[in-house]
């Protein structure tokens, strides 16, 4: 889910552009993780799953051409994200191998 902020200033009648701010809050939520459990994806998965993301930002501008009520435009959007360390254990029985070998 993001959540963000956006300001757009109109240059005239047909053109405008705009700049937008936000947030992503944590995609494993308990909706996500049911369904993708539902699915019979592997526990191991799972715990990767939830333990991998933190947080992120994002940052979006744009140019927009308005004609009537409908208008194109084209934009450019950066997404930074951090995350957790992933737990070695986890990626020791997904690959099979010791990671201290």
């Amino acid at each position: 889910m993001q959540i963000g902020l956006q300001y757009e200033y109109l240059f005239s009648e047909k053109i405008s552009a705009y700049l937008q701010v936000g947030i992503l809050r944590e995609p494993n939520s308990t909706i996500i993780l049911n369904t993708v459990e539902a699915l019979g994806t592997d526990q191991q998965i799972m715990e990767l799953i939830e333990s991998a993301f933190q947080s992120g930002l994002i940052f979006k501008e744009g140019i927009n051409y308005n004609f009537g009520k409908s208008y194109a435009g084209l934009f450019i959007q950066q997404i930074f994200l951090t995350g957790n360390d992933t737990p070695t254990g986890i990626v020791e029985i997904l690959l099979n191998e010791d990671l201290n070998t």
